[in-house]
């Protein structure tokens, strides 16, 4: 007869068994009479704690996790479940803790490697991911995804060489990853290279028509190039495929401002302020087309909200354009006295 831990053992199997099988409800029951059997067993926690992370119940998924730890401190699993539920959680150091953890413990842990590489980029430690990325892809050199991301890490501490060098690598095995050639489209961007920059965004809008990143990337492109009125096509695009995407209805009324229609304009800025979008450059753009329409009181008083929401990378700029308000107010005042 079965001893109490080799029943257990047998359920946290068939509880594995089902949950790869999709039968999550099933596998829960066998992990909870596992543990009913034998609350030593390391594993059924581990596995419980998966799948209520899963359904998002990360608080419990951790205290299983932690439990599952306590009874095999040597447990690369379960410190790497645990340090993916607590960036669930936002606790991102004690995360890069735990995955420094389940690394220790196994070098070789390809997934490990992959949740660190992505927390590094989250935390803004691009310099790190790559490391984790270069050691994801030792251990899955064929993962084709983990070397756009290394890419994209190269990319953001301006090593635009070795992106490119990694991106055409990736283009010559796959030529239509979407997400390869939107990269190489920034980088070759960021290289001020205009023409093959536009050529590989149209490349991925003609594999996916409504890549709205595609579309304002090419019209960040085109306003490099001059070219005014292709960018404003795209941008009106963009906001067909995402009324949201309101990156481009900034951008599209700060080109309607360029152009001098101004109401169009108003209407695009105002829209960003009613949404919260990047308010206090809304706000400047916004006062700065007031003052254009010499509609000096209203421009006033949106700098006055935007005054109130505190410094920021327009203060300077703002401060500048209040004083030529004040300015141009004060002589329409003269002339019409």
């Amino acid at each position: 007869m079965k001893t109490n831990e080799q029943q257990a053992r047998d359920l946290v199997n068939q509880g594995a068994a089902l949950h790869l099988n999709g039968h999550k409800d099933a596998a829960r029951e066998k992990y909870k009479e596992a543990i009913a059997l034998d609350d030593h067993n390391a594993t059924a926690y581990n596995n419980l704690g998966f799948i209520l992370a899963q359904e998002q119940e990360y608080d419990r998924a951790i205290e299983l996790y932690r439990k599952s730890i306590d009874l095999n401190e040597e447990n690369p699993t379960a410190y790497l479940n645990l340090g993916n539920a607590l960036i669930y959680k936002g606790e991102l150091k004690k995360a890069a803790e735990s995955l420094k953890k389940s690394i220790d413990y196994e070098k070789e842990n390809e997934l490990a490697w992959q949740s660190l590489a992505k927390l590094m980029f989250l935390v803004k430690r691009p310099d790190k991911a790559i490391e984790a990325w270069s050691n994801a892809i030792r251990l899955n050199p064929n993962n084709i995804d983990y070397q756009v991301e290394l890419a994209i890490n190269y990319a953001a501490i301006e090593r635009f060489a070795e992106a490119k060098e990694v991106l055409m690598h990736v283009l010559s095995k796959a030529p239509h990853h979407v997400r390869a050639l939107m990269q190489l489209g920034v980088v070759t961007l960021a290289h001020k290279d205009l023409g093959s920059a536009c050529d590989i965004f149209r490349q991925v809008i003609d594999l996916e028509p409504k890549n709205e990143s595609a579309r304002y990337n090419l019209a960040l492109t085109y306003l490099s190039m001059g070219e005014t009125e292709q960018a404003k096509f795209e941008l009106e695009k963009v906001l067909l495929i995402n009324s949201k995407y309101f990156k481009a209805t900034l951008d599209l009324g700060i080109i309607e401002l360029s152009m001098g229609n101004y109401n169009h304009a108003l209407k695009y800025f105002q829209n960003c302020i009613d949404k919260n979008y990047n308010t206090p450059k809304a706000l400047f753009y916004k006062a700065t087309t007031q003052a254009e329409m010499k509609k000096y009181n209203e421009a006033q008083v949106t700098l006055a909200q935007f005054f109130n929401a505190g410094d920021n990378d327009f203060s300077e700029k703002a401060r500048e354009l209040l004083k030529s308000i004040e300015s141009k107010a004060a002589t329409a005042t003269d002339n019409q006295s």
